[in-house]
């Protein structure tokens, strides 16, 4: 049990350090890792085109709403 509330509190703590991460970060930072995050999920795809294109909604969507975002002024 005790091991299980140390994964729980560390668990927590990098979410609170991720957090504060993206909120401290300059914009053509996050930008950045949020183009590269989609990036990522494209090639993920391609790379298992072969097989099942798993994930191709979500990355397509992801995608999508990054670009909604950036369009508005």
């Amino acid at each position: 049990m005790i091991a299980y509330e140390r994964l729980l509190a560390m668990n927590h703590a990098s979410k609170t350090y991720a957090k504060v991460a993206r909120e401290t970060a300059p914009p053509r930072e996050l930008e950045a890792n949020l183009l590269l995050k989609a990036a990522a999920k494209l090639q993920a795809v391609h790379d298992s085109w072969d097989d099942k294109p798993a994930g191709l909604n979500d990355a397509l969507m992801y995608n999508r709403r990054l670009g909604l975002c950036s369009s508005t002024p």
